[in-house]
């Protein structure tokens, strides 16, 4: 049934097209009284008819639109004037979006049949979704004509009214028909009233409507849900959760309820509470994938991933082509630390799904966690055959390649990487940082003024150009401009505290640097070279006990060889210079005069 856009159908019945019809063909079709040999061939039209009608039902009540119309317009080739046939065939043409089909379908049946109500109220919804308003109500008028009590069609017309603009009058009809003696729909038309008054901004009134649609029938759970929102809406949010939680004592488990309910608790992080609402929800929706969806997403909030695994595989099992649950289950594998059922399923998801670069990338980092590099280089070459325009797959395979230290190799694939991703900053920051691990600072130089080029503030290669600058003993007046506009952007990041330091280390501003290598030693204590860079700075304030401290720390923390030969040096050169002071500040011993004669 189409209904008028802000009110619609009676709510406690099934739209009239809606209706399961019985399963029984129109009166027309009735077998004859008589079987004398002159209706013989009749009795055979009306079998065939009642035939197609039958299977024009069934596909009718199985969702297949197509096929049931074909059905009953083949009963009207043995019945053209049945209207019970031309409403059924104008009700599947509705399901189709055929409107004009549709009004002459059942403007026919109107024809044959015309106190045919069903057919009406059709016809009156058809009028009303093109907004002809005033044909629509004419068709409800035509049935309370000889129908008056058709509470039905009364409610339509105050519908109509609404639409028009005309909301005093249509709650005026609204009332008129509560009012009537016996109505079984004042609960309704209470509740349109209701909606009337929240569309003209009257929130006192519209409660009202509601209350006294629920005195009418305190299980209308529409008016519940309608009066729940606007005491929420008024903060008085304790208050709506103490409506519905009565509701549900009273009357049950509520679909609609618990959906309000459940986003309450949920917004309120109220999870358990949230919880159970929703599994009100699964036991109660049609939609019980979206619902269960729900679910495990509000357990991994509560971090209860295998409860959220065992929801998502339910889920898997009834959409298995859904990438998306299959990355929720992979990515909840990955928080429980079964890599392996992770990436068995980040392994699944196609290349032309839209989950494919973020299963890709996590997949790749797993095996890198377990140190699977062999894999994981396998996976990303295979996808970047597939898939050649990913940027990020050529910085996660050139990571893996620095970390076996293959780095020709990965120059190599950034070298062919950077002129297809000419605006991509984290590529050109890595081919910088492998021009700078093979010898060239020349290179490494031009591609961070390129990443700077790109996006000013990409604060690594800021830090990367100043610090390259400082090694180099260069352009010390921009590696500290460099460093400070690092150092605003991330105040906190101890390597950058650490190049800013060894900037003004190298501009002989010894006490300064001091003062910026603790401060990147206090962030992270653990870091060789920064304890090594301290060390320096504190020789050169001539505090040498705490130099030697650093040093002997930071050969401690160093597990590279080549940095370890070099502390040491450093440590036997101020314990070399420390014994040669103390030689020339000890006093010489006396000779006796007697030792002279």
């Amino acid at each position: 049934m189409v209904a008028c856009s802000s009110i619609g159908p009676k709510q406690d019945e099934a739209p009239l097209n809606m209706k399961v019809f019985d399963q029984r063909a129109p009166a027309s079709m009735s077998p004859p009284l008589q079987a004398d040999s002159a209706l013989i061939d009749n009795v055979s039209l009306r079998s065939k008819a009642d035939y197609h009608f039958t299977m024009g039902e069934a596909h009718s009540l199985n969702g297949k639109v197509n096929e049931a119309i074909e059905e009953f317009r083949l009963v009207l080739v043995y019945d053209p004037e049945s209207p019970q046939v031309r409403y059924r065939l104008a009700s599947e043409y509705l399901k189709k979006g055929f409107v004009s089909e549709a009004i002459e379908q059942a403007e026919l049946a109107i024809q044959y049949q015309p106190q045919l109500t069903e057919a009406h109220i059709l016809l009156g919804g058809l009028y009303s979704s093109l907004r002809m308003f005033d044909r629509a109500e004419e068709e409800y008028q035509k049935v309370l004509a000889y129908e008056i009590n058709n509470e039905e069609a009364a409610l339509y017309v105050g519908a109509i009214y609404v639409e028009q603009g005309e909301n005093s009058k249509a709650i005026r009809h609204f009332k008129h028909i509560a009012s009537r003696k016996g109505s079984e729909v004042g609960h309704l038309a209470y509740y349109y009233i209701g909606r009337i008054h929240l569309d003209d901004k009257k929130v006192s009134s519209a409660k009202k409507a509601f209350e006294k649609s629920l005195e009418i029938k305190p299980s209308f759970v529409d008016s519940i849900t309608a009066l729940g929102k606007i005491y929420d809406r008024q903060g008085e949010t304790e208050k709506a959760i103490s409506l519905y939680q009565s509701f549900q004592d009273r009357f049950g488990a509520d679909e609609k309820v618990a959906e309000v309910l459940g986003r309450i608790f949920m917004e309120q992080e109220r999870y358990d509470e949230a919880l159970r609402q929703f599994q009100i929800l699964e036991r109660a929706s049609a939609d019980s994938i979206g619902v269960k969806v729900k679910i495990a997403l509000l357990l991994i909030e509560q971090k209860k991933f295998r409860e959220a695994s065992v929801k998502l595989q339910e889920v898997l099992r009834e959409v298995p082509e859904s990438d998306k649950i299959r990355f929720y289950l992979a990515a909840v594998y990955e928080e429980m630390k079964d890599y392996n059922n992770a990436i068995h399923q980040f392994k699944q998801i196609p290349a032309a799904s839209g989950f494919y670069v973020e299963a890709v990338v996590h997949g790749v980092y797993l095996y890198k966690v377990q140190g699977k590099y062999t894999e994981a280089v396998s996976w990303l070459e295979a996808s970047l055959k597939i898939r050649e325009d990913v940027a990020q797959f050529y910085t996660l395979y050139v990571s893996l390649l620095d970390d076996k230290r293959q780095w020709k190799k990965a120059l190599a694939v950034l070298e062919k990487a950077a002129p297809r991703f000419p605006e991509n900053p984290q590529i050109h920051f890595f081919l910088g940082s492998l021009h700078d691990k093979t010898g060239n600072k020349e290179k490494t130089i031009v591609s961070m003024q390129k990443v700077l080029k790109i996006d000013s503030e990409h604060v690594q290669a800021l830090n990367y150009l100043a610090y390259t600058f400082a090694e180099m003993n260069e352009n010390l007046e921009k590696a500290l401009e460099l460093a400070e506009r690092a150092r605003d952007i991330r105040p906190d990041d101890a390597y950058i505290a650490d190049t800013l330091g060894w900037v003004l280390y190298k501009k002989g501003r010894y006490g300064d640097a001091v003062k910026q290598l603790e401060h990147a030693h206090s962030l992270k204590p653990e870091e060789a070279i920064i304890a090594e860079h301290l060390g320096d700075a504190y020789l050169r304030n001539q505090l040498q006990t705490k130099a030697m401290w650093m040093y002997q720390k930071a050969m401690e923390l160093t597990a590279n060889d080549q940095e370890k030969r070099k502390i040491g040096e450093k440590i036997l050169n101020l314990e070399k210079a420390t014994m040669e002071a103390q030689a020339i500040t000890e006093p010489q011993p006396q000779r006796s005069v007697s030792s002279e004669k």
